[in-house]
C-alpha cells in the first residue's frame, strides 16, 4: 500500500495499519458502552425503588444524570460506529499491493 496522504502531507504508515487499532478501540468502546447502558439501567431500577437498595439521591438529579448517561451512549456508540468503519475501509487493501485501491 502507498504511505498515506492527509492535510497536505505523505504520511509513512499505511492505510491498512488502522485494522488492528480500529478493531481494538471498537472493542474497549463496546464494553464502556455496555456499562454506561448497565449503569442507566441501574439508576432507573433504584429510582424506581425496584433494585437492592434506594437510591440515595433525589429524584430531580437522578433524572439529570440518566440524561447525561444516554447522551455518552450515543456519543460512544457514534464512535464505536466510525472506529468499525475504519478497520473496515483499512482492511479493504492489503500490505503487498503497490498500486491505489480501488473506492
Amino acid at each position: 500500500m502507498p504511505a498515506l496522504e492527509w492535510a497536505g502531507r505523505l504520511w509513512p504508515i499505511a492505510d491498512d495499519d488502522f485494522v488492528a487499532f480500529g478493531l481494538l478501540d471498537a472493542a474497549i468502546r463496546a464494553l464502556y458502552v455496555s456499562y454506561l447502558a448497565h449503569a442507566c439501567l441501574e439508576l432507573r431500577n433504584r429510582a424506581d425503588g425496584e433494585g437492592d437498595d434506594p437510591w440515595p439521591l433525589s429524584g430531580d438529579c437522578s433524572d439529570e444524570i440518566q440524561v447525561f448517561l444516554l447522551v455518552a451512549i450515543s456519543l460512544a456508540c457514534a464512535v464505536l460506529l466510525a472506529d468499525l468503519l475504519l478497520a473496515i475501509s483499512s482492511a479493504s487493501g492489503t500490505a503487498w499491493q503497490p498500486r491505489k485501491r480501488r473506492a
